[in-house]
Parts: C-alpha cells; sequence; structure tokens
C-alpha cells in the first residue's frame, strides 16, 4: 500500500513537471516571437533614423548654401553702397 502512495505522489509530481515543461516552451515559443517583432521594429527604426539623418544633413546644407548667398548679397551690396557714397541714415545694410 506504501509503494502504490509513493507511486501516486511520484505520478503527480511527473505530471506536474511535464506541465510546468510546456507551459515554459509555450512562454519561451511566445518570447521568440516577440523577440523577433522587437528586432524587425528595431531595424525599420533603424532605417528610419538613417533616412532622417540624412534629410537633416540635406537641409543643413541648403541652409548653409542660402546663409552663404545671403552673406555674399550683403557683402555686394555693402561695396555698391561704400562706392555711391553715404546714403540715408534710416536704411538698414544688413538683413538680420
Amino acid at each position: 500500500m506504501e509503494n502504490n502512495d509513493n507511486l501516486s505522489r511520484l505520478e503527480g509530481a511527473v505530471e506536474k513537471l511535464l506541465n510546468t515543461v510546456a507551459a515554459t516552451t509555450q512562454e519561451n515559443q511566445a518570447l521568440k516571437a516577440r523577440l523577433a517583432d522587437k528586432d524587425r521594429e528595431i531595424a525599420g527604426l533603424g532605417q528610419q533614423l538613417r533616412t532622417l539623418q540624412g534629410e537633416r544633413s540635406q537641409i543643413e546644407n541648403r541652409v548653409n548654401g542660402l546663409l552663404d548667398s545671403i552673406e555674399k548679397w550683403e557683402e555686394a551690396n555693402e561695396s555698391a553702397e561704400s562706392a555711391e557714397g553715404p546714403g540715408p541714415a534710416t536704411v538698414e545694410k544688413t538683413l538680420f
């Protein structure tokens, strides 16, 4: 009778362990799928970041080009005004 009780307890423990292994396996698969989703999301965000950095660089270059053009225009305007002589005192000489 005692052997029967021990065998029943052993069966219960084995069943509990098998259930734990099955649950852990399912959780592991779910976590792997979630990790794969996050990896794809990270890759997409990395690509988006590179695209935005490229656009930012292009905008920065264009703005610098515009500022250079304005500075050249101001220099040319100052040169032309100094060649013409003094102008009205209320005229602003620079754009900014």
